[in-house]
Formats: C-alpha cells, structure tokens, sequence
C-alpha cells in the first residue's frame, strides 16, 4: 500500500453523530494522497458500534481503539500510527472547508524550515449555519514565525483543522496525559518551543461546530480545570527559558483577564449571579469548591533515587478522579521533574536552594507558593524536606504527612536524622514508612506507633517487563554478543553502594569467567573518577561499563544476566524489585527487606569488606540449572505482581491522605 503524504487524525469519543460529516469533508477535498485514522478513546459500547460502522463504509479510514484516555492521548496515538509526513488533527464535529488540505500541504511544501502552517477558521451552528462575525484568529492576532508569545497572551490561532505539522515534530512532543481541558492549548505551546509556524493567508480552512457536547462547554461547570491547564503552561521551566520570568508575569496577567472575563459572561448569560460575583476582585485564580483533594509533595532533592522513583510511580497510579496532586522541589530541577509534569501531567515547580546553607529569600518562596497552591494535605519525602516543608506547612495549618524512606542502623547518625527525630513530636500527623527495617528503626529512635504507618514501595510491572528487543539494542550499545555474560549493579554513586568493592570483585570474578562483563548506571557513576581509575588499576576497562542516569531502565534490567545490591545498608532496595519485575536473578546484601524479598528467587550474602562473598553470590546463582534459573525469574516476576504492585501501594497512600484529614475514604466528599 502506497505511504500516504498527508494523514487526517480524528480522535472521537462518544459523540459519533458527527463523525460521517467530519469524514466525508476530508474525503472531499479533492487530495487522494492522503489516510484518515479514528481513534476511538473508549466510547461505550453503543457508541463504538455506531463508529466502527461508519468507518467501515470508507477504506481510506483506518479505526483504532484504544481505553479512554482523553483528547490529548488519542490524538497521541494516532500520530504513533499515522504514516504521512504531514499531520492534521480534525475533531470529530468539525468539518474541513473545500480545498483545506492541498492548501495546507502546498504551503507546508513552500515552507521548509517551518515546523507548521496554519490558516483562518470559522464558527457554525450545530446544524452547519454559518455564525456571522466569528472568523479566527481576528485580524490583529494573527502572528507568523514564533507563536509562543501570541499563545500565552490567549490569542486564538489554532483548532484542530487549521493548522498542518511536520509528523517527526509531533513525535518529539510530549502530549498532556492528565489535561482535560484545553489540552490542545497546552499541546500548540509545547510544539511551538519546537520552532516556527507560519501564518499561511486570509483562507478560512475550518468549520468549528457549537453544541451542547462540545468538550470546552464543560469549562464553566468545572473552572478549576481551566487553571489547571493555564498553571501547567505558565509553571513550565522550559516557558521560563524561553520568555524570560518579567515578561512571562506580563503574559500570565493578561490570560487570567481574559480567562476571568470569559467567564464572567458565561455565569452572567445563565444566570448564574453566585458565581458570576465570585470573579469580581480576583486575579490570580477562581475560588471554587474543589471535587479533588489537593496534595503537595515536597522533595528536597529530585533526582533518580529510590524515594524520586517511588513518589513518580505513585503519583501515576494515583486516583487521578479523587486527588490533584502537585510537586514542589526544594532544591534544583532534578532528572525526574520533566518526566512528572510532560509524561503524568503533574505541575511542579522548584526553588534552588543550597544544601546546608539557611536562604531566607529562597525560604520565603517556597512557603508563599505553599501558601498560594492551599493543598488540603502536605506529603513530605526524605530528611531534608520533611523539615523544611514540614515546618512551612506546619505554620500554614496543613497536615503533614512524613516519608522515611532511608535507615541508619548505627550512630553516627546524619544531622538531619537527628533533626527529624527531635521534630518528629511536633510536626508529621503520619509517618510512613516504606519497609519494616525502616517502621522497625523509627521505633528504636523513639516514633510513637500510632504515629507510624507501614507502606512497602511498589513496583509498576507494567513499565518493568522483561523486553528481547531491550536486551538486543542495550547490548549493542555496549558492543557486546547476546551470549557474553553481563553483571550489573544500577545505583547512586554513594559510598554506602560499595562501588569499589564491586569492582574488585568484578576483577576476582573475571579470573574465572573471562567472558564476564560489569555494568554501573546510576547518577554520580559516569562523572565518578575514583571509580573509573580503579576499573583502569584493575586493568577492567574493557569489561567494565559505567553509565549515567538512564530512562530506559527496563530495557537495562533486560540485558543484565544478574543485577546487585551491594548496599552496606538499605530501607526497602527498589532496584531489585524492578529487576525482579524484569525477570532479571539477583543477589543482594543481607539487609534491608532482602532476605523476604530474594527468599527461593535470588541469592543474599553478608555484608562484609570480603568480596569473595560477592563472587560466591554471583558463582552460585549462576550455578543453578537452566530450568532453575527460569523458575526462579518467573518467581520474582510474579511476587512483584502479587505483593510488590505499584496499585496497592498507591491505594494506600490514597486511604492515607484521607486519614491526614480524619476523613473516611469510602464516604464520598
């Protein structure tokens, strides 16, 4: 089948009463190099019936079906299957004008170096008048080249129709999973940090239908989703970059004007006085009663650690109907902050304070943001934060719940360590703990035990499966066969991982395995010159891989033969679960929630400056017959599935912001 140049992407959902029309106005446009894909966004079953049959009377469409996940992700999964070079998004009660596409593809043709082109669009009735006075964007709008600017400030340039994109541009964007209203909004800012797109003539392109369903009729209902949509622009730090922080303050005023003004009309037009009177002296955001509990989760450091993983996975499993949740970094913008606000649709923001330095000024930001978000539940990760953001909050009145996600078994124990548990009487109402050895020591520093609530971390096996294709492209980029065994240890390059003692074992272990290679990944590993001086010392540097931070960990869990956790000491051990989930064997340290964990799966040894018995852990396991060896892999996969699942574990942490606020999770409000 000849590849399309141009595909029409239609995501619908439900609504199919327009679907025909929208179809057969692409169909019209007198363009035959072209595919139409629908995505159906999980429509209920009499609706999907009425799709797929209107579909299957074109076979220029193709339908595709995936769970409702919102306007945002169809339409992301429709550029995934689209094989046009060019895109255009048509929602399913518009219609394209005669002659829309060919004028777009030409221009987009003439126009190389532009990411996009775009022309005029029109408002009609639901059964097709024309509206007078209703073309867009209004002549003193219109902007070609960067557009950015023109968006934040609530200009209306783009719907889905007039606007034609480069396909390889479009796969470099991240669609906003959790927005839904005025994703699209979101979407053109994103793709216009991308590069230019160019204003392409006066020619009407597309007919936007007005009717009862229209997605944007429930924004008055729901105001709140409309700040929500407009703080994950605004609080973008890309935006930040590109405008600058004064003139970006200039854009935010004058968008919340015209979002408090359109408003306005809205409740005024039906009588809604209540809320109508509501807008009137407020700037910055709508007061309305909240259908969500607000939680703000506060982390020192956002890095790849355990805890940052962990609180990532959390928020994504979350109970998306009942909690909003937000982040608030106290120090620099870590590696897992773009993956929580572009992948989840989380809002964030960060304040780079020093460690160990005091910063009045910086202080006084992170508690004024605090204050301005007024979450109903604040949930504190790690020392650090669970001082600094616990006492903030504290001072707001907002209930605090503390994250102990480290231990120290024996003094000397860290300055913050000690400030926390001295603390511990005044500030969290709940502490939770992420493993026993972690509830077990905090009763040891004195935790009341009503004070303390067991939550062992999860696992999302979903995102953590073993992957052929991952072990095959891993082990190219490291040039090595699928046959060469490979042992690796995915960690932070701290002293309590034992990077050295590793790779000392790694050059005992090599003497009788010459095919044996070593893996380090973790942050603070690539940039690690002790490490790397020792691996040269030891005459390992052909065998020994040293990697970064990686966002492609299951594909790394994959390629590894055994992974291990060399920790003197650990609270829960995150990475074996996620090796686990990968059917990678493991061995492991004697600490932590090993033992339990690694019982008939892997192997555990002691923690000792020996490391004759690491090598005897890696011998051992390796040892095992094959058919052993793939018991215990499909073992340890489904123990993460029955006791390790990221699901229970956020269950539980959404019963406990319940708690925080002495409420029951199972009566609604």
């Amino acid at each position: 089948m000849k590849t399309p140049h141009v595909s029409i992407v239609i995501p619908v959902y439900n609504v199919s009463k327009f679907l025909d029309e929208a179809i057969r106005s692409v169909l019209a446009q007198n363009y035959h190099d072209l595919e139409i894909v629908v995505v159906n966004d999980g429509s209920e079953r009499a609706a999907e019936m009425e799709i797929t049959a209107i579909c299957s009377a074109y076979k220029q469409v193709r339908l595709i079906h995936q769970k409702n996940q919102g306007q945002a992700l169809a339409r992301r999964t429709g550029v995934m299957n689209a094989r046009g070079d060019y895109i255009i998004f048509l929602d399913a009660d518009d219609i394209l004008l005669p002659g829309a596409v060919p004028f777009l593809v030409e221009n987009m043709d003439a126009h190389p170096e532009a990411i996009g082109v775009y022309g005029r669009k029109m408002r009609m009735e639901e059964d097709g008048a024309f509206i007078r006075d209703s073309i867009l964007p209004p002549p003193e709008h219109i902007v070609s080249g960067d557009v950015l600017p023109s968006l934040l400030k609530g200009s209306p340039l783009f719907s889905h129709g007039n606007i034609c994109m480069r396909r390889a541009v479009l796969a470099k964007v991240d669609f906003p999973e959790r927005i839904r209203q005025g994703e699209d909004w979101v979407t053109w800012c994103r793709l216009s940090l991308l590069g230019d797109i160019v204003y392409v003539g006066d020619r009407v392109l597309l007919s936007l239908r007005t009717h009862g369903k229209n997605v944007s009729a429930e924004v008055p209902d729901n105001p709140a989703e409309l700040f929500k949509m407009f703080d994950h622009v605004f609080n973008d730090p890309r935006v930040t970059q590109r405008i600058g922080e004064k003139k970006l303050a200039e854009y935010r005023v004058i968008h919340l004007r015209l979002i408090h003004k359109y408003l306005w009309y809205v409740y005024r037009d039906r009588k809604q006085y209540f809320r109508m009177l509501k807008q009137q002296g407020i700037l910055r955001r709508l007061r309305v009663p909240r259908d969500r509990i607000r939680v703000l989760h506060i982390a020192k450091w956002f890095y790849a650690g355990g805890a940052e993983r962990i609180m990532t996975s959390l928020l994504a499993s979350s109970d998306n109907e009942k909690f909003e949740h937000m982040v608030l970094s106290l120090s620099e913008q870590g590696e897992r902050l773009a993956d929580i606000q572009h992948t989840h649709g989380i809002p964030y923001k960060s304040f780079e304070l020093v460690h160990g330095k005091w910063d009045p000024e910086g202080y006084r930001k992170c508690f004024d943001f605090i204050r301005e978000t007024d979450p109903d539940v604040v949930t504190t990760w790690l020392p650090p934060s669970n001082i600094a953001g616990g006492i903030m909050a504290k001072l707001l009145g907002k209930p605090v719940i503390w994250g102990i996600h480290n231990v120290h078994p024996e003094p000397p124990y860290p300055l913050d360590v000690r400030q926390q548990t001295f603390l511990r009487r005044f500030i969290p109402r709940i502490v939770i703990c992420c493993s026993q050895p972690a509830y077990d020591t905090c009763r040891k520093f004195g935790y009341k035990k009503k004070l303390l609530t067991l939550i062992e971390n999860g696992t999302d096996a979903e995102r953590f499966q073993y992957s052929p294709e991952g072990r095959k492209r891993i082990r190219e980029e490291l040039g090595i066969s699928d046959d060469t065994l490979l042992i690796g240890m995915a960690s932070e390059g701290t002293v309590l991982k034992r990077h050295p003692h590793f790779t000392i074992a790694a050059k005992l272990f090599s003497l009788s395995h010459p095919n044996a290679h070593f893996l380090f990944c973790g942050k603070r590993t690539a940039e690690n010159i002790a490490l790397r001086e020792l691996v040269a010392s030891l005459e390992l540097q052909d065998r020994v891989h040293i990697l970064g931070i990686r966002n492609d960990m299951a594909d790394i869990y994959s390629a590894l033969d055994v992974h291990t956790l060399n920790s003197s000491f650990e609270a829960f051990g995150l990475v074996v679960t996620e090796a686990m989930a990968c059917k990678t064997l493991s061995v492991a340290t004697h600490t932590g929630v090993m033992p339990e964990l690694l019982k008939d799966v892997g192997i555990t040894y002691s923690i000792t400056d020996d490391p004759k018995s690491l090598v005897e852990a890696w011998t051992a396991i390796l040892a095992l017959p094959e058919e052993e060896k793939r018991a215990r892999r499909e073992r340890g996969r489904q123990r993460i599935i029955d006791d390790y699942s990221i699901t229970r574990a956020a269950k539980a942490y959404d019963e406990i912001y319940y708690r925080a606020l002495g409420r029951d999770p199972n009566i609604p409000g």
